[in-house]
């Protein structure tokens, strides 16, 4: 596998634990005064960015917690398998904004970019896995309902990052499906389908203008499609495969992907991925081959769940199932490549860890 020198090497800066009693850490967000932080007891932590200082213990849910998100930079999102998805602001005592109660487990969620349509994706719960729809200016009930989309659990909900009626969800049913929703019709609505051929575990938007989606599954594929293929033409764009096979004993070790993250301001998209023994691996994702950007080794001590990567800042979160935060940034006493150029190339376990 080739490398690439794309960014300063990363180095450790800043460790905190979220707790000694054996959480895991689930998910990530940020906002310009903190890290959110979510864990298995239930709980998220607000962290100081720069010092990992530990601010505050938020107790919103009764269940896992599956997704959390910062909106608007005050506005943390939050949802779990209690059925609930809450939002709080920042700024003033963690008052509440807004809840919805879906009546079974949430298991992603995602707000649209111009904040008028909340996508809650479920459980399978009674024979149907469910979309469920809400203004977040009036949550009280409900404003639409997909239930034929997918057959099992709804595992992605990500709106386009510029077209407010564009969303897509992923299922481990094997499913990603694409939709431009105007009135909430299910079979008029449904844009595009990508089939990966395994249990979706994320998926997302990125290009230039988001016109691609990529696709991780629990058997640790990789693929990259067209979002708005012709409906006579294939939607792939590169199938990587199983990227296990990427390793290379004694130096590179890959059991699992963590997720894909695009950064706008050169189209680069880049994969993380880890091993069992707490590697993390940045690899820059091109058309049909991937580069190695930098493999630290034990980077944890168990499964990195999360990672929260800010690539035009050189910074990085990671959390794992050590229940630590580690915070990487370059190492002042190395050499700093010249700035990033917009990409050529790209598109614009046994014992893996479940979802949640």
């Amino acid at each position: 596998m080739q490398s690439a020198n794309l960014f300063p090497p990363l180095a450790p800066r800043k460790v905190a634990h979220f707790s000694l009693a054996g959480e895991y850490i689930f998910d990530i967000a940020k906002s310009s005064q903190y890290y959110a932080v979510s864990a298995s007891n239930h709980e998220i932590k607000l962290y100081h960015p720069q010092t990992l200082n530990m601010l505050d213990t938020l107790r919103f849910h009764k269940d896992t917690i599956s997704s959390i998100r910062i909106r608007n930079d005050h506005i943390l999102i939050s949802s779990s398998h209690d059925g609930s998805v809450v939002g709080h602001d920042l700024r003033a005592g963690y008052s509440p904004v807004f809840g919805m109660n879906a009546g079974m487990p949430v298991l992603s969620f995602d707000i649209n970019c111009n904040d008028t349509l909340f996508c809650a994706g479920t459980e399978l719960h009674n024979h149907d896995s469910n979309l469920l729809f809400w203004d977040p200016r009036n949550p009280s009930s409900l404003i639409g309902k997909f239930s034929e989309s997918h057959s099992d659990d709804i595992t992605q909900v990500q709106f386009h990052p510029y077209a407010p009626s564009k969303f897509l969800s992923g299922s481990t049913d094997g499913l990603v499906c694409m939709y431009d929703i105007k009135v909430f019709d299910e079979d008029e609505e449904m844009t595009g389908v990508v089939n990966s051929g395994s249990s979706v575990s994320k998926t997302g938007w990125f290009g230039p203008a988001a016109e691609y989606v990529y696709c991780l599954t629990h058997i640790e594929t990789f693929s990259l499609s067209i979002a708005d293929a012709a409906e006579d033409a294939s939607n792939l764009l590169h199938d990587f495969g199983d990227i296990r096979a990427l390793s290379n004993p004694g130096l590179l070790q890959v059991d699992y992907a963590i997720d894909c993250h695009y950064d706008e301001s050169t189209q680069r998209l880049f994969l993380t991925t880890g091993s069992h023994s707490g590697d993390l691996s940045l690899l820059h994702v091109n058309l049909k081959s991937l580069q190695l950007c930098q493999n630290i080794q034990q980077a944890h001590s168990e499964v990195i769940r999360a990672c929260h990567w800010e690539i035009p800042n050189h910074t990085l979160l990671t959390g794992g199932e050590d229940g630590k935060l580690c915070l990487w940034q370059p190492n002042q006493q190395s050499s700093t490549p010249p700035p990033l150029e917009h990409s050529t190339a790209t598109v614009g376990k046994s014992r893996r860890h479940a979802p949640y």
